[in-house]
């Protein structure tokens, strides 16, 4: 697969690879702007990216930690009407695996 960037740069693409292209879908119906190969917007744009990441990656971090510190619910024990209903369910259930 040949990608086409300014200033006639080419950038081939072996098609074992191709799941590392996705299609642009931008606003409108104008064609996007190129980027020259190793240009300085595209890395800038690469660096933006990057610390959104670490951004990203920093909250999980946080999120999980918080929810594994805290104390869950523990349910009680089923009784013996839970267990009636159940057993009184018309249909067959589908086993978890």
């Amino acid at each position: 697969m040949l990608l086409e960037y300014a200033a006639g740069a080419k950038l081939y693409v072996p098609l074992a690879r191709m799941d590392l292209v996705e299609r642009f879908r931008g606003a409108g119906e104008g064609k996007p702007a190129l980027d020259r190969m190793g240009g300085a917007t595209w890395t800038k744009t690469k660096s933006r990216i990057k610390a959104k990441m670490r951004d990203m990656a920093d909250e999980l971090l946080k999120l999980y930690a918080t929810r594994k510190m805290a104390d869950g619910f523990s349910f009680s024990a089923d009784s013996n009407w839970q267990r009636e209903f159940e057993d009184a369910f018309d249909f067959t259930e589908t086993r978890i695996n």
